[in-house]
């Protein structure tokens, strides 16, 4: 009962360290989860803004067609012939020569186009039977008749080349330095635009707009564009940091492609204008599963990529993005690691100190025991000496002396510990020494001299190296004293069967706490039991008190020798011990030298 009293505190610690353990695989496992989870949103921040820079630039390239040519669900399906011919403004205007339905048409899409200049022209061929296509060109006013015969010639030949114009599906065809794009009319009047898109307008002017837009607010990202054709780079978000990694990008998808009009395969959502603010391109939907949603995004994304001619690419400014999510996994787990570790720590700490403050209480109990053993003893004999002669028991003139001179020696007992306690309660930690000048051989020969009476009493050897000259040191004689007055009546209370007190004292030079100070040192030495091992790092603690010391019920506070230490540190010196077991204690005190010569100070 008593073990688990003193040390229950150190149990307790015991049984908290598995559970946090636990806490630490638990917490490991939810951080390697919130890393991948970091993974995931770093790659779909990046499918988002590339997904977004995909759809602007294909609204664009969608946009102008789909501004001057009538609505897509007219193609093919004869709807324009069972309205008539005046659901066919084309015709009318062939006829009549008034185009202002195109020109309001060809003005809105200006108005909402990034960039008009993309479109470098916009022509209208008529297609007859066994005869050459007419072919017409926008002016700004009206369609006029092409004079150009080798632009004819090029339109008609590409036309040739695909022989089935009515389909959105054929989408793009690369012409030269040009895109076009061949934007079927109703079926029964063999009508056809053909939009030319100007490949250096596009990358000059709308891609760099768009990416600035799309791509800026990515600031962790690298970006570029390239030309799968040729190879040539057509933007860059950071031209002076180059290509730099991106040999393994975290991010390859496709911009441009010239089938664009077939993208609903892909998973695409081709809504028209109808709203302004709905994207022409939609990623698909896809489960609740994080990782079975990346992947369907991911495939989406290759199968893009798969004919598109310009890509996206993307590298992440500190490494690749699976370094970059290790690395903040790692942050992490270091982190949590050093929490967990100061938790645990605490808990140890807690533990100990609570345990120490046990020992503690438990020293200070004994403390107040042993001082008031201490007290009562010569009030014990003052008491009965005085009893004695008060009851006129002693009335011999020698007896009445000796009780007279035991009452004396009693009362200087008294008085002397109980200054010593009050000089330890008065005593701190930082208190500052006096600033007179002490001659510590001198102090230590007063001192031998007044237990001169002891030494004899108890048969004691005493063997004493003092210096012929005066070694000073500055500081409060009063307390030096008490010092070593305290190392004396150790051996005497606790070695005196060795019946040996050896006292030297000298100067050394380059021992003080600054470099080469010199110092003076007192040793104490005795051939009692010695101290054990594991108490010689305690001895110095207030209120502690050897095991030999309590089984003998040896008289003394447990204060002494914590008094020595505090004296001799507020004077700037240090304390030293070295004890063997069954050969007796050394203790030496060092003080700094203030010089040599007279109690004056002077040398």
């Amino acid at each position: 009962m008593k073990f688990l009293r003193r040390n229950w505190a150190i149990l307790l610690a015991a049984s908290l360290i598995p559970f946090v353990v636990l806490l630490a695989v638990l917490q490991q496992d939810w951080i390697r989860q919130m890393g991948e989870r970091e993974r995931f949103r770093l790659r779909q921040g990046l499918f988002v803004a590339a997904g977004e820079l995909v759809s602007a630039f294909q609204r664009e390239l969608l946009l102008a067609p789909l501004a001057i040519a009538p609505p897509l669900e007219s193609f093919g399906n004869g709807a324009a012939a069972r309205r008539g011919a005046a659901a066919d403004p084309y015709s009318a205007a062939l006829a009549s020569g008034d185009w202002s339905f195109f020109a309001e048409r060809w003005r809105g899409w200006k108005n909402y186009a990034l960039d008009p200049s993309i479109v470098k022209a916009v022509h209208l061929v008529q297609r007859r039977q066994e005869a050459t296509p007419v072919v017409r060109s926008w002016n700004g006013r009206s369609f006029v008749r092409e004079g150009d015969q080798a632009l004819v010639a090029r339109i008609v030949s590409v036309l040739e080349a695909n022989e089935a114009p009515h389909s959105r599906d054929s989408g793009l065809i690369h012409v030269g330095g040009e895109e076009w794009d061949l934007v079927p009319l109703p079926d029964s009047h063999g009508l056809l635009l053909v939009v030319r898109y100007d490949l250096g307008e596009l990358t000059s002017k709308v891609l760099p707009r768009l990416a600035d837009i799309h791509l800026d607010p990515m600031t962790d990202y690298r970006f570029r564009i390239v030309d799968r054709e040729t190879g040539a780079v057509l933007y860059r978000t950071d031209p002076k940091a180059g290509d730099a990694g991106f040999d393994q990008p975290d991010l390859r998808i496709g911009l441009f492609r010239r089938n664009f009009g077939a993208l609903d395969g892909l998973g695409f959502d081709l809504r028209g204008t109808a709203r302004q603010d709905a994207p022409l391109l939609v990623l698909p939907q896809a489960g609740d599963d994080e990782k079975s949603r990346e992947a369907q995004i991911a495939a989406f994304f290759d199968r893009l990529l798969g004919e598109s001619v310009w890509t996206i690419e993307a590298v992440h400014r500190n490494g690749s993005l699976a370094g970059v999510a290790r690395a903040s996994t790692i942050r992490n787990l270091l982190a949590s690691s050093g929490i967990l570790l100061l938790l645990a720590a605490s808990i140890v700490a807690l533990a100990f100190s609570n345990r120490r403050a046990l020992a503690l209480a438990a020293r200070q109990e004994e403390f107040v025991a042993s001082v008031t053993h201490e007290l009562k003893t010569p009030l014990a004999v003052i008491g009965s000496a005085a009893s004695n002669l008060a009851d006129g028991i002693v009335r011999d003139r020698d007896a009445t002396l000796r009780y007279g001179s035991t009452i004396g020696a009693e009362t200087r007992r008294l008085v002397a510990m109980i200054d010593k306690l009050l000089f330890y309660t008065r005593l701190g930690s930082t208190r500052a020494a006096g600033r007179e000048s002490v001659d510590i051989g001198a102090l230590a020969a007063s001192v031998i001299a007044e237990r001169t009476p002891d030494f004899e009493a108890l048969g004691f050897r005493v063997e004493k190296s003092l210096p012929r000259e005066p070694l000073l040191v500055r500081g409060d004689e009063s307390a030096l004293r008490l010092v070593v007055a305290n190392l004396v009546a150790n051996v005497i209370i606790h070695a005196a069967g060795g019946a040996y007190l050896g006292i030297f004292v000298a100067e050394e030079g380059g021992k003080g706490r600054r470099r080469g100070e010199k110092t003076v040192v007192l040793r104490v030495d005795d051939r009692g039991p010695g101290i054990p091992r594991r108490e010689r790092k305690t001895v110095f603690e207030a209120f502690y008190r050897g095991r030999l010391a309590r089984e003998r019920q040896e008289p003394g506070t447990g204060i002494g020798l914590n008094l020595v230490r505090r004296v001799v540190q507020a004077h700037g010196g240090g304390v030293t011990l070295e004890s063997a077991e069954g050969f007796g204690t050394s203790v030496a005190m060092t003080l700094p030298l203030a010089g040599k010569g007279s109690d004056d100070g002077t040398a």
